[in-house]
């Protein structure tokens, strides 16, 4: 078959993906079969390209990851139960492999990129209209700000009583660190190489602080002190190589930043004290105690099935746990306890190997516009990871497949650094 015959194949399973969506987001036992379509249409293209996926170094991190899940389903005392997060696990992993046949070119890159980074702004507005207040935290200025603006009830299964904000802020840091980067890129006066950007440079630098200005809003909206602290982690990462690469000046530029970041906290403190309004150090002592007793919960989950786990989606339904508190708050005493400590190996291998990806596409590509792009998309997932210490998105949630978006475009931007690499030389 013709180059094209296979491109169409690929098209054909992302657009596939995007259509499906809503069957794979609210899986139901009636429509399982649809399950079926992708196996067949990778077979396919193994009978054209003789590869039923393509190759990439996380393999077989994958395929451990998925022997888990499927092991898990062997387990569940009832299907039902685990049948969204199994689903969508899977549906995780057939987009990682969808896109890492698409994204092979330049443009289709950058493309990915710009789409990433508008979906990012866009569920930024969806995760704040959908989004709960938190009434328990000590911060009134910030519930006030958005009990005033409009909400929207979703009512989606699994968060029936609206978006968790810790949620919202976890699943943001996918996308915020890129977003920024795109800004400061956008930003700069270099030659053929200002950013991430598809339009001309001045516009872009409107479209990406408008988009900055709407996912950073929301990010301080959420009041989740894990996502603050691994929004923080994220800038960290992007500010080191943005001020080494441009010297005194943008240094100054970086201080400047960081002082008015400084002049915001401060004031808040500041009108806490003014109104005595109740600082929140008793509320975070009172929260860090309650995380404790569910780790320790965890831990034993891990003791009594370190193997195959307890299964997906099965803590939210233990009564020493409930419904509504949903995870461990340990992302990756969560994953432990439900899928094995083989599913936690797994996972933490697919996340050392994107810094090693991210780093090599760094070091190695020969255009700084897609190393800053690597490195805006990694530092997401770092930032995700500090978050995963007193939170969790749980494997399979609605969310979680921003992960493994965000994997597919660092693997893919590794792999056209290594093709132009060795057509340089």
């Amino acid at each position: 078959m013709s180059a094209s015959g296979k491109v169409e194949i690929d098209g054909l399973v992302g657009g596939l993906l995007v259509v499906l969506a809503p069957a794979f987001l609210f899986p139901s036992r009636g429509r399982l079969w649809i399950l079926a379509v992708f196996p067949a249409l990778f077979i396919a293209r193994g009978v054209v390209y003789r590869r039923m996926v393509e190759r990439t170094p996380f393999d077989w991190p994958i395929f451990l990851f998925l022997f888990q899940v499927l092991l898990t389903c062997f387990i569940v005392p009832d299907i039902d139960k685990s049948l969204s997060k199994v689903v969508g696990a899977l549906y995780g992993v057939i987009v990682f492999y969808a896109l890492t046949a698409l994204l092979k070119t330049r443009q289709r890159l950058k493309n990915g990129i710009l789409a990433f980074v508008g979906g990012g702004t866009l569920f930024s507005i969806a995760g704040f209209l959908g989004m709960l207040t938190f009434t328990g935290k000590n911060m009134p200025i910030l519930a006030s700000l958005k009990d005033a603006l409009p909400h929207i009830d979703f009512r989606l299964p699994g968060a029936e009583d609206g978006f968790q904000p810790n949620a919202v802020g976890g699943s943001l840091l996918f996308f915020v660190p890129l977003i920024v980067v795109a800004l400061l890129n956008s930003a700069l006066k270099r030659p053929d190489d200002y950013g991430l950007d598809l339009i001309h440079r001045k516009n872009a630098v409107y479209l990406y602080a408008a988009f900055s200005f709407v996912a950073i809003s929301v990010l301080v909206l959420t009041q989740s002190r894990g996502s603050w602290a691994g929004f923080l982690v994220a800038l960290g990462l992007i500010v080191v190589p943005y001020v080494s690469e441009g010297g005194p000046r943008r240094a100054a530029q970086v201080v400047y930043i960081l002082v008015i970041a400084a002049a915001v906290v401060g004031g808040y403190f500041t009108l806490s004290r003014t109104f005595r309004l109740p600082l929140p150090t008793t509320e975070l002592s009172d929260k860090f105690t309650g995380r404790t007793v569910l780790w320790s919960l965890g831990l034993e989950k891990i003791g009594e099935s370190p193997w195959t786990g307890i299964g997906l989606n099965q803590v939210r339904y233990d009564p020493a746990i409930g419904y509504k508190t949903a995870h461990l708050h340990n992302h990756y005493i969560h994953t432990a306890a439900e899928m094995g400590v083989p599913g936690l190996f797994a996972l933490l291998s697919i996340l050392f190997g994107a810094g090693i990806l991210c780093f090599r596409t760094w070091t190695r590509t020969p255009s700084r516009r897609m190393g800053w792009a690597s490195l805006g998309l990694t530092a997401g997932l770092a930032g995700n990871a500090v978050f995963g210490i007193t939170d969790s998105i749980p494997v399979g949630s609605k969310t979680s497949f921003f992960f493994w978006v965000s994997l597919a475009l660092i693997n893919g931007l590794y792999a056209w650094s290594r093709k132009t690499e060795r057509v340089r030389v």
